[in-house]
């Protein structure tokens, strides 16, 4: 028997439990794109994945993200919704395959970073993901050097995969502090997935309690019709 979204979606909030960012960016991207192999899911680049995973969320959860955040300079709470479409990034060419820099006198070349390699436990610092992207040459040893070069490689990944680097520019009502903090969209989603999950665990167990089914055949039936069931638990 196929599986249900509801179990799908179970599934891979418990793969996606302990894991890290990249990891659950990856989980997600499966849901997002079903019908693809492994392979293809790895081989995305991060701002691919980020539009994949823009359009699970407004197919999940709506067109807008809900963002909870504290000011930087005084700590005030700010609380908003990001409409996604406002954050979309329409990339006017396909993303090159590599890219060239020339650091400190020697040519480098790298490509871009992909969803498989945020996920891999080899590249869980931004130098690691940058050693891993790299295609020819030798980085530097320096930490100032290191930094430099990262930040190089930033505006590279900025200018060929744009939706990968998306910030919010943000201003404080209560200080007038203004700055710009990075959109994570895994975050957002995963944050709402966690939620989704428990609140489904929760009715699996109602209804199971209320009838002996198992998981899988409450989990096949419509959310309409389990809330029918719960309702009739309820009295």
């Amino acid at each position: 028997m196929a599986r249900t979204q509801a179990q799908a979606m179970l599934e891979a909030w418990e793969d996606g439990r302990a894991a890290r960012s990249g990891e659950r960016g990856l989980i997600l991207l499966r849901l997002a794109e079903p019908t693809l192999e492994e392979d293809a899911c790895r081989a995305f680049s991060v701002g691919r994945r980020d539009a994949a995973l823009l359009t699970l969320h407004e197919r999940l959860i709506g067109p807008a993200a809900h963002a909870l955040v504290n000011c930087p300079t005084c700590a005030e709470p700010l609380e908003f919704d990001v409409p996604l479409a406002a954050i979309r990034v329409t990339a006017s060419e396909q993303p090159p395959e590599r890219f060239e820099l020339s650091f400190e006198g020697a040519p480098l070349a790298f490509r871009l970073p992909t969803a498989g390699d945020l996920a891999a436990p080899e590249a869980a610092s931004a130098d690691q993901l940058m050693r891993l992207c790299l295609l020819e040459g030798a980085t530097p040893s320096a930490p100032a050097a290191i930094e430099a070069l990262e930040a190089a490689i930033g505006e590279a990944v900025t200018t060929h995969d744009p939706q990968a680097v998306v910030a919010l520019a943000l201003d404080c009502p209560a200080c007038a502090a203004h700055w710009r903090s990075p959109f994570d969209i895994v975050e957002f989603l995963w944050r709402w997935f966690d939620g989704f999950a428990r609140g489904l665990l929760e009715e699996v167990h109602i209804i199971a309690s209320a009838y002996g089914w198992s998981e899988d055949q409450i989990l096949a039936l419509s959310p309409q019709r389990r809330q029918r069931y719960l309702e009739l638990i309820g009295g």
